[in-house]
């Protein structure tokens, strides 16, 4: 039974995950969910005391998915600036380009429809963004250090920089779905990384 239980906990989490991906929080009813995994209310609610629950629910699940592809064949050992490359690569190819979830990036997306309306919602994904970004701006400074960066480059601001641009693509590629987009977005992040003085740099693309 417990089994049983897991398996439909994990579907439930599975079909809403798309369900507010595509449809957004607001127009994803519990009416929506029932039809889309077969439950009645009452089987629906065993497992999730109401649609925030759930959300939340999706919202791990959705962390989780992210994280395993951007940060595939992301060795602890690799030099930082190859660190660098993997992971603006498998975000902008493998995770947006490969259509991971039917609306588009479901972490951006709810963070678009949720701002000024659903604060405590908001504040869970930011935390989410921030780590990111901070974790970028490690693997930054890293780089800079081991000559791979230019030395007057501003690792923290290169950070948001670089968010915005991800954040940004995914906005754009989620109405176009043009994957040159997503190359272009590439090439982008790596121009701005190089357009800073430098000394000693050794990084070539």
């Amino acid at each position: 039974m417990k089994n049983k239980g897991k398996k439909t906990k994990e579907e439930i989490v599975r079909q809403s995950l798309q369900l507010f991906s595509q449809k957004g929080y607001f127009h994803t009813s519990i009416q929506d969910v029932l039809q889309a995994t077969g439950l009645t209310k009452g089987g629906l609610y065993c497992h999730f005391s109401g649609k925030e629950a759930l959300w939340h629910a999706c919202y791990q699940e959705a962390t989780k998915i992210w994280r395993t592809i951007v940060f595939q064949r992301v060795n602890e050992d690799d030099k930082a600036i190859d660190k660098l490359r993997k992971i603006l690569e498998n975000d902008l190819m493998e995770y947006m380009g490969e259509d991971t979830f039917r609306g588009g990036c479901f972490l951006f997306n709810m963070l678009i429809e949720l701002s000024g309306q659903e604060p405590e919602l908001v504040s869970v994904i930011l935390v989410g963004f921030r780590k990111f970004e901070a974790k970028l701006a490690a693997i930054l400074r890293e780089a800079i250090d081991d000559g791979d960066l230019p030395k007057g480059l501003p690792a923290e601001k290169a950070a948001a920089q670089i968010m915005v641009i991800l954040n940004g693509t995914a906005a754009i590629y989620s109405a176009e779905r043009d994957k040159a987009l997503l190359s272009n977005s590439l090439e982008q992040l790596y121009n701005y990384l190089q357009s800073f003085p430098c000394e000693n740099r050794n990084v070539s693309h």
